[in-house]
């Protein structure tokens, strides 16, 4: 089977790094820390705004979604690509990891 952080990146950077009408996107990679994400660089505005429209980490077997900034749910993208729904956490929802400790 395809390695976990295989399978996200593609999730990812298919579904989300395709750029569009004065819109350029960059797929980010931090392989160390298993983090993936999508820059997306508004050329239309006046100072080329930009703004990391989803951003995805590993954590041991899960996959925890901490911003998505889409109207495409990448929880469901990521299910569609073969992750298990109970193995992603939509930490941009307030969901946490299992065992994890509330913060105060």
């Amino acid at each position: 089977m395809e390695a976990l952080n295989e399978i996200v990146k593609k999730a990812i950077f298919d579904e989300y790094a395709g750029g569009g009408i004065n819109l350029i996107t960059y797929a980010l990679v931090n392989e160390d820390q298993n983090a993936f994400a999508v820059l997306l660089v508004d050329t239309s505005a006046p100072k080329h705004e930009a703004d990391i429209i989803v951003f995805v980490r590993i954590e041991g077997d899960c996959v925890i979604i901490e911003a998505n900034k889409t109207d495409h749910p990448l929880e469901e993208v990521l299910v569609v690509y073969g992750i298990p729904r109970e193995k992603i956490i939509c930490a941009h929802w307030g969901e946490s990891l299992p065992g994890a400790k509330a913060a105060s």
